[in-house]
């Protein structure tokens, strides 16, 4: 460490709380801001930015909350001043203030990228009170979310911590409700969840079907041109759902929780009136929001690989059992009896072509709580199955009633009810032998279920054809 940066370390009281470190080349300034604030705050005067850059690399002061004020009667050193910093990184998170003399001078420091302004001469009530917002959002914004954050880097959802944390950030931006809303991609697009909140309106907290049309505005908002950039921005918008029930909470400020161009949800703050933020303030929420869409997108793809390694799994074991079996019966049994319940079903069917290839017989199902009429024998080419030998691809259908080539037949059950199928054609050497098919009631399947599927087929079709052929053999030597 620079020796001065150790000996300012040094000098500053125990029960420092906050650093400001002011950039002039004029005396004077020092002890005004200092009478201004509290005595927990230390302010230390630097000549050149260069003296600062030491300071801000000390690990010994990085649990302080730090405000940075640039002064110079050249404006345009201000700004010289603020490009080295940003260039340098170590102003990131960090407010930078300009102080000037000319009040004209505000909107080339804005425009430069400066936070914030304030101008000569300094008015210690004023001061106090613009420093004082800085302070307190830069000291623990991130310490706000730290119970959500330490869950999910462990893995672990969070549940109650969300309103918790919610509570500490919505009162430092003086919000009087806060909730978050996680986003998760299903078949028919990205499906939004209250995952947690503080202080919910009505709205919310009612019931889930009001809270699910609420939401449902916010869905109609992430569709929208500018959120599907993902651009790291705070969004205002007016909730226009329901006004007696918001409890005059009418402006929302939206801060998206996203990573590798995904949204993964949004943390909002509510408020009766249109909340004015510091570009400070705005940059370090969207910061939080960030960090939360990257521990998000990093647990997801964590509970994919468990899945995955999951289904590994049982591949490798219905593989080894399959393998290890030569009864064609055996085989068909054990087939099903692994398939249903890794594909989360309710039943299944396995479908052979016979010998003169005209017709699909029925040699093994696990339909319960399904109960077939008597069909044993089907043509080909008839109903739902029929397509999956006719187009030798896998067949994921919602709803079978409801598909243009349903087979009241063939395809129906004696229960009657609406159910999901899964299909995929068994094949074996580049000809179709067969079909697998599952069947759910009441969740449709995904394309993740499909390719498991699919996996299945690939494992088992070689077995069940090599099986059919010992039994061939076994009935032709008798």
């Amino acid at each position: 460490m620079d020796e001065n940066a150790k000996e300012m370390a040094m000098l500053l009281p125990a029960r420092t709380i906050a650093l400001v470190l002011l950039i002039t080349p004029e005396n004077g300034l020092q002890e005004i801001i200092q009478a201004a604030l509290p005595n927990t705050v230390v302010v230390r005067q630097l000549a050149d930015i260069g003296e600062a850059e030491p300071l801000l690399k000390d690990p010994d002061l990085s649990h302080l909350a730090v405000i940075i004020l640039l002064h110079n009667p050249n404006v345009r050193r201000i700004v010289r001043n603020y490009h080295r910093l940003y260039r340098s990184g170590l102003g990131v998170g960090i407010p930078k203030i300009a102080i000037l003399s000319n009040p004209e001078d505000r909107r080339f420091i804005l425009g430069a990228g400066l936070d914030d302004y304030l101008l000569l001469p300094l008015l210690p009530l004023e001061m106090n009170a613009r420093l004082e917002v800085y302070l307190h959002c830069s000291q623990n914004l991130f310490e706000r979310m730290a119970g959500v954050v330490e869950q999910l880097q462990t893995g672990v959802k969070p549940t109650n911590l969300w309103g918790e944390n919610l509570q500490m950030m919505s009162l430092s931006f003086n919000a009087p409700s806060g909730w978050v809303i996680l986003a998760k991609e299903t078949e028919i697009g990205s499906k939004l969840t209250l995952a947690g909140g503080y202080n919910l309106p009505p709205l919310l907290s009612a019931s889930p079907e009001a809270a699910a049309e609420e939401l449902s505005v916010f869905s109609d908002l992430f569709q929208q041109e500018n959120f599907s950039l993902f651009e790291q921005r705070v969004e205002l918008q007016l909730n226009w759902v329901n006004r007696r029930s918001a409890n005059g909470l009418t402006h929302h400020l939206i801060i998206p929780m996203s990573s590798h161009k995904r949204l993964l949800g949004a943390l909002v703050l509510a408020y009766p009136h249109l909340p004015v933020l510091s570009n400070f303030a705005k940059r370090s929420l969207l910061a939080v929001g960030r960090h939360l869409g990257a521990l998000l997108y990093f647990q997801q793809i964590y509970e994919e690989a468990q899945l995955y390694a999951t289904q590994n799994a049982f591949l490798v074991l219905i593989a080894r059992t399959i393998n290890a079996r030569l009864e064609l019966n055996a085989i068909l049994s054990l087939t099903l009896e692994h398939a249903i319940p890794l594909l989360n079903a309710n039943g299944g069917d396995i479908w052979l072509l016979s010998q003169d290839g005209q017709w699909l017989d029925l040699v093994s199902s696990l339909a319960s709580p399904f109960a077939r009429r008597a069909l044993t024998r089907r043509r080909k080419q008839q109903g739902i199955i029929g397509q999956v030998i006719e187009r030798n691809q896998a067949l994921r259908v919602d709803n079978l009633f409801k598909h243009p080539y349903f087979d009241s037949e063939s395809d129906s059950f004696d229960t009657g009810g609406a159910y999901a199928l899964l299909a995929a054609p068994l094949n074996h050497q580049g000809k179709v032998i067969g079909v697998l098919n599952v069947l759910r009631q009441h969740k449709p399947f995904t394309q993740n279920d499909a390719s498991l599927l699919q996996g299945i087929t690939g494992l088992v079709a070689p077995a069940i054809a090599n099986a059919y052929l010992m039994q061939e053999l076994r009935e032709h030597a008798e």
